[in-house]
């Protein structure tokens, strides 16, 4: 399986915050400017099993491969590239990649991630300037990561040639506004994409218990919040693209990719317990007393180790037809 993507949760220490103490935005899926390392490498396992192959090989098989020139794919909001990582070897043969995001803080690390990555997989690594080529089985793969503007110059982020495009886990925080404009660049470009890990909403906690309706829509609402691009499309991001990308003329595959938090995995559950917690009583400060009985059950759970969550995510494939 394959990882990617982040999301936020500043209640942890050095999990970092988002732009503008947006503390709910995409947890499970998605982010802006403002996270940690931490928070990504905490992630990367559950990203790792939930993500569908299936999907990133059909994006791979779509690619139009040139003759002269490696392949050039794009990953937007790509953190420290662990999206653009897992999908190299999957993809094969030479690539160029154009590691996108606004936070020049986790870009600064994406060159240390690249080289500690190959390293651990056995591959070769060497810097050239400020990107990092690494060579694995008579492919070349060059990783150059760059500050954009996603927000307000989608276009002008996306003006050179390119023969895919990836964004992980990001999706849900953009607005439908921002999804048309990529939609139309699309249509002009006839390029595949690759857009996994999108939060659809769906969270189930065991045991259940009473307050988590409650809970669940006051986080949702907070999700939809302004996360830089407009109003957020939250849960409603993976139906929104898939019809918009459709619309421009693509063919739209989908699956899920859960993730599976158990009772093992403490320190990942609590994570989400306070992130939850945080966001809900700032779009429900009414909730307060409901807000704090939930995180009361669920830490009491969480200790006595029989505590699990399901965070409901899609991953979508969209080939021009």
């Amino acid at each position: 399986m394959v990882t990617g993507g982040r999301s936020e949760n500043p209640a942890q220490p050095g999990l970092g915050a988002a732009r503008g103490g947006d503390v709910g935005a995409g947890l499970g899926g998605g982010r802006v400017s403002g996270f940690s390392l931490e928070w990504l490498r905490l992630r990367a396992p559950f990203d790792r099993a939930a993500r569908d192959e299936g999907l990133a090989r059909r994006f791979a098989a779509a690619l139009r491969r040139p003759t002269d020139r490696p392949l050039r794919l794009v990953d937007l909001g790509t953190g420290t590239g662990a999206n653009a990582r897992v999908l190299a070897p999957i993809i094969g043969g030479d690539q160029d990649w154009l590691l996108l995001d606004d936070d020049r803080a986790l870009l600064g690390w994406c060159a240390a991630e690249q080289i500690a990555w190959a390293a651990r997989e056995g591959y070769r690594a060497e810097k050239e300037g400020e990107a990092v080529v690494i060579r694995s089985a008579g492919s070349r793969w060059r990783f150059a990561a760059r500050p954009a503007d996603l927000a307000g110059g989608l276009g002008q982020a996306l003006a050179e040639p390119y023969d895919g495009i990836t964004m992980a886990a990001f999706v849900d925080l953009v607005s439908a506004g921002w999804v048309d404009g990529l939609a139309t660049l699309l249509e002009r470009r006839r390029v595949p994409l690759l857009s996994p890990l999108v939060v659809d909403g769906r969270r189930q906690w065991h045991p259940a218990v009473e307050q988590d309706g409650p809970v669940r829509d006051a986080f949702a609402a907070h999700q939809r919040r302004d996360k830089g691009f407009g109003p957020a499309l939250g849960a409603a991001a993976p139906v929104y693209l898939g019809a918009r990308l459709a619309a421009a003329g693509y063919a739209v595959a989908a699956a899920t990719s859960d993730w599976r938090v158990g009772p093992d995995h403490r320190r990942m559950l609590a994570a989400v317990i306070d992130a939850e917690v945080i966001a809900a009583a700032e779009a429900r400060p009414d909730l307060a007393p409901v807000i704090a009985a939930w995180s009361a059950e669920r830490q009491a759970e969480l200790a006595a180790g029989v505590l699990s969550l399901v965070i409901g995510h899609r991953d979508l494939l969209a080939v021009g037809r």
